[in-house]
């Protein structure tokens, strides 16, 4: 098991090294939590696993290489918020 992220958050460098050492695993719980509640279904026209929504559209949950692109392009917005998440939990 990974230990806890201990960076600072707010540092490229180290938003690099959770995305290298706790990303996948935090995902993994997530997918598996939204699995337990029920949530995901096993969508009819792609057959992959995702919820659909109440306006009857499929909505595939995003790959892993997905999310981390996403993070990776907007890494000023996810610094800004990993840097409020920091406060509240202190």
């Amino acid at each position: 098991m990974s230990e806890a992220f201990q960076g600072d958050r707010r540092d490229n460098s180290s938003l690099d090294y959770w995305l290298a050492t706790e990303f996948r695993a935090e995902y993994d719980r997530q997918y598996r939590i939204l699995n337990r509640l029920g949530l995901l279904d096993i969508l009819p026209k792609s057959g992959e696993a995702g919820i659909i929504g109440i306006d009857s559209k499929e909505y595939p949950i995003p790959t892993k290489e997905t999310i981390e692109q996403e993070i990776k392009r907007n890494r000023e917005a996810v610094k800004a918020k990993l840097k409020c998440h920091t406060c509240w939990q202190s």
